[in-house]
């Protein structure tokens, strides 16, 4: 498959101009342009812009743009720019996404028992249990009970 750098180089040595001379009369940057022959479309603008260098180059070079453009098209057509992981299979992209919400799942159901907990244990102190005032013992050798008041110590 012919690239579109190798393509825009050939037609510029054919022609005789230089990289410069394309440069000054483009008014586009001679590192886009060097970039753009050595098939580094990552550096340059994508889309519209870079079909208009491309256009603007062959024009500076006397020639039509169709056949540069063309080019271009396949090289950047979506098949041709394929993800590097699209050879993955795809369950080992998905395994990790299936722990992570399960993960998240887990964490969530942990918290909303840890509120209803803290929420019911809160309930029950405040609602239905009082402070202890007192407390009764009864010795085990003389049978007597006692009654303990930490407020009131004995004396």
């Amino acid at each position: 498959m012919e690239t579109i750098g190798n393509y825009l180089k050939q037609q510029r040595e054919k022609a005789g101009v230089s990289l410069e001379q394309i440069a000054s009369a483009t008014r586009i940057r001679s590192s886009l342009l060097q970039s753009l022959e050595n098939d580094r479309l990552d550096v340059c603008p994508q889309g519209i812009f870079l079909r208009g260098f491309v256009r603007s180059y062959m024009e500076q070079l006397h020639s039509p743009p169709d056949r540069a453009l063309d080019i271009l098209d396949a090289q950047t057509s979506p098949a041709a720019m394929a993800s590097p992981f699209a050879g993955l299979p795809a369950h080992e992209n998905e395994t990790g996404g299936r722990r992570f919400k399960v993960a998240h799942l887990l964490v969530l159901v942990f918290a909303m028992l840890a509120m209803l907990s803290a929420y019911f244990l809160t309930d029950t102190v405040r609602n239905g249990s009082q402070a202890v005032t007192s407390m009764e013992a009864t010795d085990a050798d003389s049978g007597t009970t006692r009654t303990f008041s930490p407020v009131n110590a004995e004396k």
